[in-house]
């Protein structure tokens, strides 16, 4: 689908936070295509919050005692669809040149 990195890991921590997952991306949203800007918001309001999350499962935990589990599995199910949705909504139409960062990590740190 060509993601960025920024798209993928706004939706990947979308699961979790929901529309706070803004913040963790927050130095990028003024370089960010209007594709990208779609798929950031439409991941975010796709999925629960961890507040909310949090909220359900302590009103419905004697009604339906795995609703966690079913929360948590419903907003990792949901991302790859507002992905779908955002793409075909508003396709990247911009090419822009991404900069690779190589992680090296030194072979000493990881013999201690």
């Amino acid at each position: 689908m060509g993601l960025s990195g920024v798209e993928s890991f706004s939706a990947a921590t979308s699961i979790f936070l929901g529309i706070e997952s803004s913040l963790a991306i927050s130095k990028y949203l003024n370089k960010m295509t209007r594709s990208e800007l779609m798929t950031l918001i439409t991941s975010m309001m796709a999925t629960v919050a961890s507040t909310v999350m949090a909220i359900y499962v302590t009103a419905l935990k004697d009604v339906f005692p795995q609703i966690a589990g079913h929360l948590i599995s419903a907003s990792l199910i949901s991302i790859p669809s507002a992905i779908l949705i955002s793409k075909l909504s508003i396709p990247e139409t911009i090419t822009k040149k991404r900069e690779s960062i190589n992680i090296f990590i030194e072979e000493s740190s990881l013999n201690n």
